[in-house]
């Protein structure tokens, strides 16, 4: 027997779920899934996400950057655009 509780509800529903009565079909599981996600929405797991989403944005605005300076360097210079050559 399993105790339900809506999710609009503050309290568990009085009757209880036999085995029978549940439906649902599995249609994948990821393991540990529950407490990673648990873990994010602390305070410590917040500030972990949201130092990853800086770090991240600073790398890509970096290497922004690096291909910016290249091209104006290739301008100022006339230095033509290097292209690998195919092999076969």
């Amino acid at each position: 027997m399993y105790r339900t509780k809506g999710d609009n509800n503050n309290s568990a529903d009085s009757d209880l779920v036999s085995y029978n009565q549940v439906q649902g079909i599995l249609v994948y599981k990821i393991g540990k899934i529950g407490a990673l996600i648990t873990e994010f929405v602390t305070g410590a797991g917040i500030i972990i996400v949201l130092i990853i989403i800086v770090i991240s944005y600073l790398h890509l605005s970096r290497e922004d950057e690096k291909i910016l300076a290249r091209e104006y360097a290739r301008r100022m210079y006339n230095v033509p655009k290097y292209e690998k050559e195919e092999t076969v």
